[in-house]
């Protein structure tokens, strides 16, 4: 073999061989020709790449070509049209505005007694009405009186439609000019309290349920122009005559 012919080594060795030198063996390792046979495969040792769990943050542009998709989405085509996945908001009627990604009232939403401004529905007052920031109120209502009318301005007040002489039709009661009150009939459950009882016309009739006037316990009763003594005149019936002489039929 000439001097300057470089010399050749050919391996042949497909498995393990061993040599042993001064007592000391030494193996050399088989060749491996599977990846899987490859140990530290779960080692993360090459930073440049992402992985697959998601745990690495990718930290420059990826660039795609047009139609591949990433989880079924076409980046490409999505970025060209904003409607591709999802559709683009509309307004469902003339009280809502749209402008690009903005959505907002728009001053058809103020109906009747609203007003609008600057994206705020506000209730107007009206009469009657109070509006603080955040409720709805009545004004305080006026004193009601049989005089009152119907009115809805300021302190609202309302009618109330009375009767002095109703009849035998259910009605609120209001004594007339003169103070007098008339009812077909009255019924007091415990007693009636005034000075004098009289008629508009005829006599004065007292039917009680029972069979006797009663009066109370000390209690008498006489005629309007009664004066004692012989020489007296009208009569009067009183507790001790009541005891004596009523069974006789004697008025004094």
């Amino acid at each position: 073999m000439p001097k300057r012919t470089p010399r050749k080594i050919i391996d042949t060795r497909t498995r393990n061989s061993a040599k042993t030198i001064s007592g000391i063996t030494l193996s050399t390792p088989a060749s491996v020709s599977d990846h899987g046979l490859l140990l530290g495969l779960g080692d993360d040792d090459h930073s440049q790449y992402l992985l697959a769990s998601g745990g690495r943050t990718l930290t420059g542009n990826l660039a795609a070509s047009a139609g591949v998709t990433i989880d079924g989405i076409d980046i490409s085509a999505h970025a060209a049209n904003p409607d591709a996945h999802h559709a683009t908001a509309t307004a469902g009627n003339s009280a809502i505005s749209v402008a690009g990604q903005a959505i907002s009232l728009a001053a058809a939403a103020a109906g009747a007694g609203l007003s609008y401004a600057a994206g705020v529905l506000a209730v107007g007052a009206g009469s009657g009405l109070t509006v603080n920031a955040d409720d709805v109120a009545l004004t305080t209502p006026g004193a009601l009186s049989v005089a009152t009318s119907s009115s809805a301005a300021g302190n609202h007040t309302h009618a109330i439609t009375s009767s002095s002489n109703p009849g035998a039709s259910p009605s609120l009661l209001a004594s007339d000019n003169g103070g007098y009150l008339t009812l077909v009939r009255f019924v007091a459950t415990e007693r009636i309290r005034t000075p004098l009882i009289d008629t508009a016309s005829g006599n004065l009739s007292v039917a009680p349920a029972g069979t006797l006037v009663v009066l109370a316990a000390g209690k008498g009763v006489r005629s309007n122009s009664y004066a004692s003594g012989f020489a007296g005149n009208g009569w009067q019936i009183d507790i001790a005559f009541a005891d004596h002489q009523a069974d006789k039929g004697l008025i004094r």
